[in-house]
């Protein structure tokens, strides 16, 4: 079933908001396959440091529960926050993850959704629920895949 994640296998340059000249956040993300190769964990770091000196950086977990027969990904920060999202599969170039993000003390569901530009680009937005009942954006995000920093 991790098949499915290959996709994400590498080293990429993600920024956000995705479409600003001047980018809130630069990171550079890694991913690869690990554990007997049951899981791909990921680190992300922030390359462009913010004012207040503090980087935020991740690690992920992606894979499959064969229990719940889904994807899923977890991932901590180190602003304190973390979320698990789950997904039944890519949808044509789209991969809709839904679960919970919790910030300090509260907790509100998350919906991210990855769209496969190209082989090596991606978008991901993520999504907080809105007043009315949908799914407001909160983070866009793009992706490049970073070819020297590969090991494909």
């Amino acid at each position: 079933e991790l098949e499915r994640l290959e996709y994400f296998e590498g080293s990429w340059d993600c920024q956000q908001p995705a479409d600003n000249q001047e980018p809130s956040g630069k990171f550079t993300r890694d991913v690869k396959r690990d554990l007997n190769d049951f899981w791909y964990l990921g680190s992300t770091a922030q390359t462009v440091i913010p004012d207040d000196g503090k980087p935020i950086n991740s690690q992920e977990f992606l894979g499959y529960d064969v229990a719940a027969q889904q994807l899923i990904n977890s991932v901590v920060v180190s602003n304190g926050n973390s979320y698990t999202v789950a997904a039944d599969d890519w949808q044509d170039s789209k991969l809709v993850w839904e679960g919970t993000i919790s910030m300090g003390e509260r907790s509100s569901p998350l919906r991210k959704e990855i769209v496969q530009d190209s082989a090596a680009k991606f978008t991901a937005t993520y999504f907080v629920p809105s007043p009315d009942g949908g799914w407001q954006p909160i983070v866009n995000e793009s992706c490049d895949r970073n070819f020297q920093g590969s090991d494909n």
